[in-house]
């Protein structure tokens, strides 16, 4: 709620080091955040047992709040995002991956359990460093996002020679 707040509240008027600063700070936030409810999901519950719920909840937010710099900045798409849910849709393919085992301390033939197979292992591997990458890339993004979000159209008197008028300038 409080980023929201910020966020609806804050507009970058001026690309000045303060505002890139503010940008860099709220990717880097959304990357932390996001991050400390998927390292929860491994720590609450029984040990060695994942909390599924917390875990969805970390890897969603972790799709959006990484891109918190450059939603400040206006631009909703970011490169990021896009290298984030490619990586979550080959994460899904990979856990589609799979195969039964004996499970460990079981009777022969009599239980089987569900293991990730070679392949599967491999597009996990592919499927983190995309997401890695892509939160990298906002947080590095995240000021110059600012930068193309500060243009200006002014409009002001012009004086020339034989005469004067009104000149539009621009400036991105």
């Amino acid at each position: 709620m409080i980023v929201a707040a910020t966020l609806a509240a804050a507009r970058p008027a001026a690309a000045d080091g303060h505002r890139k600063k503010i940008a860099t700070t709220l990717s880097a936030v959304g990357v932390g955040v996001s991050g400390a409810i998927v390292l929860s999901s491994f720590l609450v519950g029984d040990t060695g047992v994942v909390d599924r719920p917390v875990f969805a909840v970390g890897m969603a937010t972790s799709v959006i709040t990484p891109s918190l710099g450059e939603f400040y900045a206006h631009q909703y798409l970011t490169i990021g995002e896009g290298l984030r849910l490619g990586g979550a849709a080959v994460a899904l393919f990979a856990i589609s991956r799979t195969h039964d085992v004996g499970c460990d301390g079981s009777q022969p033939g009599t239980a089987t359990c569900t293991a990730l197979d070679g392949s599967g292992v491999a597009l996990l591997g592919v499927a983190a460093i995309a997401f890695v990458a892509g939160a990298a890339y906002d947080v590095i993004d995240a000021p110059d996002a600012v930068d193309r979000y500060d243009w200006r159209i002014t409009l002001g008197p012009m004086r020339v020679p034989g005469g004067g008028g009104l000149a539009i300038t621009g400036s991105f």
